[in-house]
Parts: C-alpha cells; structure tokens; sequence
C-alpha cells in the first residue's frame, strides 16, 4: 500500500465527526475532487433543494487520485476512483472491491467466501446515525452473547 494506506481512503472519504451533518460537507468535499456531475449522476439526491444547489457551483474540473496521490499503487488509486463515484448505484460492489487486483494480497475467496445470507439492517431513519449504529452494534453482540445483555444493564444502572 505504498502511498496510499487504508487511513488515507478512510480519511479521504470520511465526513467531519464534529459537524452535526458530516454528510453534507462530505459530499461537497466529493464535488470538489470529482468535478462537477452530468444531470444523470444527480437523479440519486431525492432533495430537490440539494439537487438545485449541486447544479449552481461553479464549475470544478476532477482531479485525478494520482495526482492528489502521486506515489501511490496505480491499482490502489484505480480501486479508489470506483469507490468514490458520486453516483452511490455506480460505485464498485463490495464484493468486486473484493477481487479488485489491489486487494489480491488481502482476500482469498476461497477462505472468506461472500455471505449467503442476506442483511436486513431495521433502520430507524429517526434516530442519529451514531445512536442508531451503537444500538445495532449492542442487538447483534446481545444475540451473540446474551449473558453480555446483563452486564450491559447492571452498568447502566
């Protein structure tokens, strides 16, 4: 990972976990990097107000990951460029992350074969992000591990 580490994309792709609304100036610092989108790569934002502002910035060219990381792995800036396409339904899958050639030294598909089975994550849109990922967390390691269920209430007690 020469050049480009984990933290890097991580960092890179992260919002700021001090702002209330750390998706929003994410997906700007997104525009900023990967210029200005076709009307086609928008029709994902349901908002029409984000939408209507999206279409009135300025016009900003992309720039190319090997030039924001010029020693980094060419296969790991490639894998980057289909990670961070604006347009969520047109980013790489998962699973084709997976097999992407710079994750070769990382997955053996034979060892850690995909999941048959399928997630269903019951999302509140209610609840905060963080609120709502920490009481996911606590319902699986609880299903998993109930005796962990009476440690978690005698300490909040």
């Amino acid at each position: 990972m020469s050049g480009l580490s984990d933290a890097s994309l991580l960092k890179f792709s992260a919002g700021n976990p001090s702002s209330p609304e750390p998706r929003a100036p994410t997906r700007l610092n997104y525009i900023n990097v990967l210029g200005n989108q076709r009307e086609a790569d928008l029709d994902f934002i349901d908002n029409t107000k984000a939408r209507r502002f999206i279409k009135s910035l300025p016009y900003s060219r992309a720039i190319h990951f090997s030039s924001m990381y010029p020693h980094a792995d060419p296969l790991a800036v490639d894998l980057l460029q289909q990670m961070l396409i604006f347009d969520p339904s047109k980013r790489i899958m998962v699973v084709e992350a997976l097999h992407h050639p710079y994750m070769s030294g990382l997955y053996d598909p034979t060892h850690n074969p995909p999941a048959q089975v399928q997630l269903n994550l019951d999302v509140d849109e209610n609840m905060g992000e963080a609120i709502m990922i920490r009481e996911l967390v606590l319902r699986e390691m609880f299903h998993y591990h109930p005796e962990t269920a009476n440690a978690n209430t005698l300490a909040q007690s």
